[in-house]
């Protein structure tokens, strides 16, 4: 019994799926990887084409158009100069919602000007780019790829993705900025390098300008920041 006792205390405990080195996805996992995602793509792009309006979106598409072509976001069809509204003086300058989706869209209007089209591929994009950045997360914390891609398959068909992958809003970029904060932090785990730690407070920074819910990923961030045992609590 004793012996047992010291060889438990001599044997090295198992290996973190967040410690030592990771080898890459098979080009099998690849392949099955980006026909999901390109399917759950190209099954939104004839709705982002040709779909009327939807909630919200004359609140975003019209910023966008004019930050494109006038330099400053603002709606041009909303002239209103009660001072308690959200929309006050929206005609000169819109304050209410975060700029950096309306700043995304800028590039579309400038070369395809195609209306709600325009406004909708960043979303679009960002859905994209969010789904393969979810991949890398469940691979950096050690998940099968089968069940990786699969778990990318059910979140591209959820309800958050269904609408924020299609209109105009900045949900999905907002998303994207997170989850790349997100796999930044469990990178930084392993090398927690200042410059690491630089890009993850740069894609925060990018959440927060996008949308308010990027709270919920400054929560995570810390909470990744804070299992880094190699610096002190101060730093």
């Amino acid at each position: 019994m004793t012996d047992e006792r010291q060889q438990a205390q001599i044997d090295p405990l198992p290996e973190s799926p967040l410690e030592g080195p990771r080898p890459g996805p098979s080009r099998g996992s690849i392949a099955v990887l980006v026909v999901v995602v390109v399917a759950l793509s190209l099954i939104r792009m004839p709705f982002i084409l040709y779909g009327p309006g939807m909630q919200d979106e004359q609140w975003f598409a019209g910023p966008g158009w004019t930050a494109a072509w006038e330099g400053v976001p603002r709606l041009p069809y909303v002239p209103t100069q009660d001072p308690e509204s959200v929309f006050y003086r929206a005609d000169h300058v819109f304050y209410a919602v975060m700029p950096a989706f309306l700043y995304a869209q800028v590039p579309f209007h400038w070369f395809l000007d195609w209306g709600y089209t325009s406004s909708r591929l960043p979303s679009w994009i960002a859905g994209i780019a969010s789904l393969l950045i979810l991949f890398a997360i469940l691979r950096r914390l050690g998940v099968n790829d089968l069940i990786a891609i699969g778990a990318v398959a059910v979140c591209g068909m959820s309800r958050g993705f269904f609408f924020a992958w299609l209109n105009t809003r900045p949900d999905m970029l907002c998303s994207l900025f997170g989850l790349s904060a997100v796999y930044c932090g469990l990178r930084f785990l392993d090398v927690p390098t200042r410059r690491l730690a630089a890009i993850v407070g740069l894609f925060v920074g990018l959440a927060l300008l996008s949308h308010p819910f990027a709270i919920v990923f400054v929560i995570q961030v810390t909470g990744i920041v804070l299992l880094c045992r190699t610096l002190p609590w101060r730093q």
